[in-house]
């Protein structure tokens, strides 16, 4: 189990890649927690990595404006009273492909199984599940 305030399970924020890893451990979070990262940025790509641990905002990561492809998640997310959580991704921006949720998911509202909030939405916003 891992605990504190702000907590990922990898990293808490990507600009580069990461690939092969996983998360098992459960987060006990007071404000935001994800699997494997908390925010993956414009030129982050994670690929190839899953999470089997309970977190509080997204099972792969909290928000993500790269990619994510090829990731998996079969913990619980839960954040009674909170916003913006998912399965996957809490809010996305950008890609997610080939990735899926087995994991109860379970909030206030604004809940997603896969991501919640398709910000900006145009082109760019594409979201494959298999």
């Amino acid at each position: 189990q891992i605990t504190g305030s702000r907590i990922t399970g990898v990293a808490y924020e990507n600009y580069g890649e990461v690939t092969n890893c996983y998360n098992k451990g459960n987060m006990n979070s007071t404000k935001e927690s994800s699997g494997i990262v908390n925010c993956n940025r414009e030129t982050g790509i994670i690929i190839n990595c899953y999470n089997t641990g309970n977190a509080r905002n997204g099972g792969i990561c909290k928000y993500n404006s790269g990619i994510i492809s090829k990731s998996f998640n079969t913990g619980n997310i839960s954040c009674k009273g909170g916003t913006y959580i998912g399965g996957i991704v809490g809010i996305n921006k950008k890609l997610v492909i080939y990735c899926y949720n087995i994991g109860n998911v379970e909030a206030g509202w604004q809940v997603g199984v896969i991501g919640m909030q398709l910000q900006e939405m145009d082109q760019q916003v594409l979201i494959v599940i298999i």
